[in-house]
């Protein structure tokens, strides 16, 4: 049996035990909140998502991301409500065949540069929609980057016919 040489409160020790439990258990659970942090020196162009038709389970984003700090930055990948996954893409032409292939290993954003995400290059590829993209709303998208960071932003749904909305390279 432990005995203490100075009296201890007994009601001070419980609220000191109970509050330092609250603490620990706030910090688990705000452990993956905290390992999120801001993609700070990023900035985000012309994101678009095109309207879908009833039954499309796929759909595509472009956005130009500017790197404005003087450190390389990597894309890792993204995340949406409205589609069970995100996949970068790349598209290129070959003997005379577009080809589109899954990036699986990122895509580079040189400091103080820019990456384009157009339609027939780089794009986001939205997999398995959980419903039909409606033309004029919003969702969320978030791009998730090396070193940590995170940055959420409103992706426009914009017309099948709207020519204008595209990023440029």
């Amino acid at each position: 049996m432990l005995r203490l040489a100075v009296p201890v409160n007994a009601a001070a020790l419980k609220v000191a035990a109970l509050s330092l439990a609250v603490l620990c258990g706030a910090r688990l659970m705000l452990g993956p909140l905290a390992a999120a942090a801001p993609a700070t020196g990023l900035r985000i162009e012309s994101p678009m998502v095109r309207e879908t038709l009833p039954g499309q389970t796929t759909g595509s984003a472009y956005l130009v991301i500017h790197n404005e700090s003087d450190v390389a930055r990597r894309l890792l990948g993204a995340a949406t409500p409205a589609a069970r996954e995100i996949q970068i893409h790349d598209m290129s032409l070959r003997d005379g065949i577009m080809r589109m292939r899954q990036v699986t290993d990122g895509v580079a954003i040189p400091a103080r540069g820019k990456v384009a995400f157009v339609a027939g290059g780089l794009h986001l590829m939205l997999v398995g929609l959980q419903a039909p993209l409606s033309a004029g709303s919003d969702v969320p998208l978030t791009l998730r980057f090396d070193r940590g960071g995170e940055l959420t932003i409103p992706i426009r749904i914009v017309s099948i016919d709207d020519t204008t909305s595209q990023p440029k390279k």
